[in-house]
């Protein structure tokens, strides 16, 4: 795995100084990106830690902040373990900016992950007896779990349209857990939903029936 991993690193750190030298931001910061995933991966964290840096940099100057968020996001997902709860917050809160608009249901869910994990880092340092106002931090959180949580369930009930059984398979949730967020957590989102289909039971008559 480590040789892979190094092979990744040599063609992204190749492809990052021939684009540099050609000026292609939208390029470069995906090459900067893959090669910090990898530089991450070989256990080089301060310089991953570079590369994230300097995809973000080049993309949120070039305007490109969809980049610029995903950039972000993969450094909390490589580099988590070895971000302060402080740094953690900070990367967050950029990429959280930068795909505000986001209605990509993938892009959605790993922005609710990475937002769990900087809850769990603040829990961890809460243990740990970090003393500074952990408590606000974690009910900011909370709301944006709850926020990303409820974009999801609008978007995929908007492709699923309305059908909530579609809608948690795209989710990869079940049925009923779907409907319980619904009902007990985004009451406002059950107007999106398709009425719900009532089976009905055929009835047969003793009258009916017919003798041999």
């Amino acid at each position: 795995m480590t040789l892979q991993f190094k092979q990744v690193y040599d063609k992204a750190r190749a492809a990052v100084r021939v684009l540099e030298k050609g000026g292609r931001q939208s390029l470069l910061a995906e090459a900067l990106t893959t090669h910090g995933i990898a530089l991450a991966r070989l256990a080089l964290h301060d310089y991953a830690h570079q590369a994230f840096f300097h995809a973000t940099e080049v993309t949120y100057q070039a305007g490109a902040l969809n980049d610029a968020g995903m950039a972000a996001l993969s450094a909390i997902e490589e580099l988590g373990e070895h971000l302060t709860e402080d740094e953690m917050q900070t990367v967050y809160e950029r990429a959280d900016s930068w795909l505000e608009y986001s209605e990509h249901l993938a892009t959605l869910q790993r922005l609710r992950q990475a937002a769990g994990r900087v809850l769990a880092a603040g829990r961890r340092q809460k243990d740990a007896g970090a003393t500074h106002d952990n408590v606000e931090k974690e009910s900011a959180l909370r709301e944006m779990l709850l926020r990303y949580e409820k974009r999801l369930i609008r978007q995929a009930l908007r492709q699923a349209e309305g059908c909530v059984t579609q809608a948690a398979r795209l989710l990869g949730i079940t049925y009923q857990a779907l409907n319980y967020m619904l009902e007990h957590r985004h009451r406002d989102l059950l107007i999106t939903r398709s009425p719900k289909i009532k089976r009905s039971r055929k009835i047969i008559r003793k009258d009916d029936r017919t003798t041999s």
